[in-house]
């Protein structure tokens, strides 16, 4: 299967293929960037996850539960995507989320 990728994907792939990096060349092939000319602007917004946080902070340290606290924290998260989703509504809006239930 591979042999017969190699002259194709060698196309795509700044560099030589051979048996032993053919995976890296289908991870490059992957992570290929593609420019769509639509003009995006990104926006990194720190949520404010305090008001859910604090209470499992406690429990992190004393039950050394990392699970319960990591969903408090995306639980925060996702308040804070939803209020910055609906300020930009207007002008468009991609958001990258956790899961389909994020």
């Amino acid at each position: 299967g591979g042999r017969l990728l190699t002259p194709w994907m060698e196309l795509v792939v700044p560099f030589a293929i051979n048996p032993r990096n053919l995976t890296v060349a289908t991870n490059a092939m992957v992570s290929y960037h593609v420019d769509t000319a639509v003009r995006c602007r990104e926006t990194v917004v720190e949520a404010d996850v305090a008001g859910v946080a604090g209470a499992y902070h406690k429990a992190l340290y004393q039950d050394r539960n990392l699970a319960k606290a990591l969903e408090m924290c995306y639980l925060g998260c996702t308040r804070s995507m939803v209020v910055e989703t609906r300020k930009r509504l207007d002008m468009g809006v991609m958001v990258v989320a956790r899961h389909e239930k994020h």
